[in-house]
């Protein structure tokens, strides 16, 4: 999974490349094997060589000077990639945030409690009165069923 996920990101980045950085590297890299090429034919002393090495330097010279007007254009699909890596970095943060248990502060802080806790202090309230008839078993029954983690370590503290 691992080395799917680093073959996928690797060719992102190396597909996401610019268009224009990609022209002008190549460019550069023509121009300095034409120059190469030229000064072998001057020392071979062949005149139409050199000329057509000249030509081809121009031409570069005509690419660098028309560089300026490309504009790269990203696709749709890295726009879509993006998106994607922000949805999932936010909800990978709300996971941590809500594991770290600032989940349950936040949730306090605006008041919001779950309605199994509600209905398990409302029990146990009626419990705590005397003048209810509900007996702490009845309420310990009733808490257990409503949260299985609760039944499981009640049960493991039991035996």
């Amino acid at each position: 999974m691992i080395r799917y996920l680093t073959t996928l990101v690797l060719l992102c980045l190396v597909g996401c490349s610019s268009g224009t950085s990609t022209i002008a590297s190549s460019a550069i890299s023509i121009r300095r094997n034409a120059e190469s090429s030229r000064d072998r034919f001057i020392a071979a002393d062949i005149p139409a060589g050199i000329r057509e090495q000249d030509q081809i330097i121009a031409a570069t010279e005509d690419i660098a000077m028309a560089l300026p007007d490309v504009q790269d254009t990203p696709s749709e699909w890295t726009d879509l990639l993006e998106l994607g890596a922000i949805a999932a970095i936010c909800i990978a943060v709300v996971v941590l945030v809500w594991q770290l248990g600032l989940g349950t502060l936040v949730r306090t802080m605006i008041g919001w409690i779950p309605r199994k806790k509600e209905s398990a202090a409302k029990l146990l309230r009626e419990a705590a009165d005397e003048d209810d008839p509900t007996s702490i078993r009845e309420a310990i029954a009733a808490i257990r069923t409503m949260d299985p983690e609760l039944d499981a370590a009640y049960r493991k503290v039991k035996k």
